[in-house]
């Protein structure tokens, strides 16, 4: 039997999570991963936005797969935006 699951029942958790815990740098990726795997590049670069917004307000610096996942995320924005 083949699944359907595409992640989307994780969507309220992940928010909701993130509501308790603003930080929680596994809900973010995860929801960066998400949008990026549906071709979102747009909503994963408006959570990478609001996940900096957060380190910042705490002043909490990104570990080190925080901000290579944040380049990933610019370089596929940017190549979406070549192809307009």
């Amino acid at each position: 039997m083949r699944s359907s699951y595409n992640g989307q029942e994780a969507l309220p958790f992940l928010e909701r999570l993130l509501a308790i815990e603003p930080a929680e740098e596994m809900a973010h990726r995860a929801l960066v991963l998400g949008s990026l795997a549906r071709g979102r590049s747009d909503l994963a670069g408006q959570q990478v936005a609001r996940w900096r917004e957060v380190l910042d307000e705490l002043h909490l610096e990104p570990a080190a797969e925080a901000r290579a996942l944040w380049r990933v995320v610019e370089e596929e924005r940017s190549c979406r935006l070549s192809f307009r």
